[in-house]
């Protein structure tokens, strides 16, 4: 299109100059040593153009051919261009729909393309993962970081990814925790900081790590408070295995005092406390809780602990009783507390309103050892038959082939 552009401006300007030459046909004439030459001035217009020409396409030839290796890199950049756009692409297309064979041909034919390998080194390690080629894996792992150390932070954490999703939680963590030493502040680092060490049950680091988490507002309040009941919880359970009782206690002041009142953290204290002599202080804190919120699994702790004064402990459960008559655990804790007591009958009672209300193996348990107390050996093993019966299946096991069993027990009890 230039080129006709061109000749057709040429052919202007020579039928404009033959016009205007026309009407005053001069003459030219040059003189060189041993030469001279005359001619018309049409004539030399258009040798002065076609000179003119020919010096300028000579010269862009010239100019071309010079051009040539700039030309060439030129377009050998744009085209591996186009192929690292082409497979990475595909590979990460495929990636996404699952194709892991494919995703890692893709992704690793096109980092030789590519200005940032890094990216394809990322996804054919996901996809060599996938496919269990861990060795695979950790070889793009390196191929990644070796292309660029600046990236030492992004590779750190799609490796420390991978092996958490793997269950190589040490590798992981240890990698987690360099960066962490390397690069202090990473969001990202500190969340995968605190699910490695809460796998590896390292609750003491993973409470630190919480409080950090939280005081920098890298996580959602409720989530928070979420994790920090796990850690406590475990941290207690932790305790309380190592059999010292001051190191259990210790723990508990430990808890900041907005969380002491989780019924699921009180609830794994108090058992473990269970464990050891001299449970007075539990009877305090769980008849406070219980006395504005008496939740099921405290209310069944309190009929075990032993407060320093049982008159005033059984007082408070019948107290509870009466607003609660028909709260089967509130029952099997005053039948618990009545037994303790040694009364008899209002213990009987208690557990027998219990599992009319809903039958629980305890509540059998309970019943079955004050028969036995009492002497009625065969009616405690008929209830102690009944009671594993029911923990085994879940449900009441005598309305197959035991139903008369149950009938033999003593009336108060079918009452």
């Amino acid at each position: 299109m230039k080129v006709l552009f061109y000749i057709l401006a040429c052919l202007v300007i020579a039928v404009l100059a033959g016009i205007l030459l026309g009407e005053d046909p001069a003459q030219v004439a040059l003189s060189v040593p041993g030469y001279s030459i005359q001619t018309s001035m049409s004539f030399f217009v258009v040798l002065c153009l076609a000179l003119f020409a020919v010096f300028y396409f000579i010269l862009r030839f010239i100019f071309g051919v010079l051009d040539l290796p700039k030309n060439y890199r030129r377009w050998k950049k744009a085209r591996s261009h186009a192929k690292s756009e082409h497979f990475l692409s595909h590979g990460y297309l495929a990636l996404a729909q699952g194709n892991w064979h494919a995703a890692e041909k893709f992704l690793t034919k096109g980092a030789k393309y590519s200005k940032l390998p890094l990216i394809n080194y990322i996804g054919a390690a996901r996809a060599a993962q996938q496919q269990g080629a861990i060795e695979r894996r950790d070889s793009y792992l390196r191929l990644a970081h070796s292309e660029d150390m600046a990236t030492d932070l992004a590779v750190g954490v799609t490796q420390a990814k991978l092996q958490l999703m793997e269950h190589q939680t040490e590798q992981a963590y240890a990698i987690l925790q360099h960066l962490n030493d390397e690069k202090p502040g990473q969001e990202q680092v500190k969340l995968m900081l605190l699910e490695a060490s809460s796998e590896l049950n390292d609750w003491q680091q993973s409470r630190v790590i919480l409080q950090d988490i939280e005081s920098k507002g890298l996580m959602p309040s409720d989530e928070v408070r979420s994790r920090q009941i796990q850690i406590y919880a475990k941290l207690l359970s932790g305790a309380a295995q190592t059999g010292e009782v001051n190191e259990l206690k210790e723990t508990w002041r430990d808890i900041p005092k907005k969380l002491k009142n989780e019924f699921y953290l009180l609830e794994v204290y108090i058992t473990g406390r269970l464990q050891f002599s001299n449970t007075a202080d539990c009877e305090v804190i769980l008849r406070k809780i219980i006395k504005t919120n008496p939740d099921q699994a405290l209310v069944r702790l309190y009929g075990q602990v032993e407060g320093e004064n049982p008159v005033k402990q059984l007082a408070f459960i019948e107290s509870l009783l009466k607003m609660n008559p028909t709260n089967h655990v509130v029952q099997l804790t005053a039948g618990r507390l009545y037994k303790k007591a040694e009364i008899w009958g209002k213990a009987r009672a208690c557990f027998e309103n219990s599992i009319n209300i809903s039958e629980t193996p305890e509540a059998y348990y309970e019943l079955a050892t004050l028969h036995e107390m009492e002497g009625n050996v065969e009616d405690a093993n008929r209830i102690y038959q009944a009671g594993l019966k029911l923990a085994a299946y879940g449900n009441r096991p005598a309305l197959t082939g035991d139903v008369g069993n149950l009938k033999s027990l003593p009336p108060s009890f079918i009452d």
